[in-house]
């Protein structure tokens, strides 16, 4: 039996996941090689929180 490949997406909030798909279309991890980390924080979801 093989292992089933896990969608990276899975391990991110819904606003993130929404982001990268909606407005960049991301959808896979190879994807986000294009972007700049000024990129995706400038997205809803990404934004650093204080707990």
């Amino acid at each position: 039996m093989t292992k089933a490949k896990t969608n990276f997406l899975n391990f991110l909030v819904a606003p993130a996941q929404r982001a990268l798909i909606g407005e960049l279309g991301i959808t896979k991890l190879q994807d986000l090689s294009r972007f700049t980390k000024k990129d995706l924080l400038s997205l809803h979801g990404f934004r650093r929180q204080n707990r």
